[in-house]
C-alpha cells in the first residue's frame, strides 16, 4: 500500500505506528492551557484562553522554516519538503487511522482507542496535568479501523461512545 501522512493523523499498521506525530504547536498550546488552569483554576475559561493561538496556527501551516509550521492540505501549496511523507508499505491486516483527539492505544483497534482514551480522563478529567490537550473535550475525535481479509466480505459498523 502506499500511504501518504500529513501532519497529526495517526495511522497503525498490524499494531505498529507507521505515520503521524503530534503538532509542536498543539503540544505548547497544552502547555499554555494546562498553565493557565494551573494559575487561575479557571477550566471552563481555558480554551478561551488560548483560542487567539488556535486561530493564529492556520498562519503558520506550510511554511518550512517557522517552529510551529506543519503540513496541512488547505488550498495552499504544500511542499513535500514541509513535512508531508509518502512512502510504500507491505498491505497489512489491519490498517488503524487515528486524528489527534485520541491517545496511541495499546490495542489497536477503535476499541483499543476508546479504551485508552476513557484511562486518560479518568486520570486526568480536564487534560491539564499528566495529559494536557488543547481541549478536555471527548468528541474531537475521529477513527477508522479497516481489517483486510482479502476483501471477500464487507462488513461496516457505526461506532459511537459518549463515555
Amino acid at each position: 500500500m502506499a500511504v501518504t501522512a500529513i501532519g497529526d493523523v495517526r495511522v497503525a499498521a498490524n499494531g505498529k505506528i507507521i505515520a503521524g506525530k503530534t503538532k509542536i504547536i498543539d503540544i505548547r498550546n497544552a502547555e499554555i492551557r494546562a498553565d493557565y488552569i494551573r494559575k487561575t483554576s479557571d477550566i471552563k475559561g481555558s480554551h478561551d484562553y488560548i483560542e487567539p493561538r488556535i486561530l493564529a496556527q492556520f498562519r503558520v501551516q506550510n511554511r518550512p522554516g517557522h517552529k510551529f509550521s506543519y503540513p496541512a492540505i488547505d488550498g495552499t501549496k504544500t511542499l513535500p519538503h514541509s513535512g508531508v511523507k509518502t512512502f510504500v508499505a507491505h498491505t497489512p491486516k489491519r490498517i488503524l487511522i487515528w486524528s489527534d483527539g485520541y491517545a496511541a492505544p495499546r490495542i489497536f483497534t477503535i476499541k483499543g482507542l476508546e479504551r485508552t482514551l476513557n484511562e486518560i480522563y479518568k486520570t486526568d478529567l480536564h487534560r491539564c496535568n499528566k495529559y494536557p490537550a488543547v481541549s478536555a473535550l471527548k468528541d474531537d475525535r475521529t477513527a477508522i479501523q479497516i481489517d483486510i481479509d482479502n476483501w471477500k466480505r464487507l462488513d461496516m459498523e457505526d461506532v459511537w461512545s459518549d463515555s
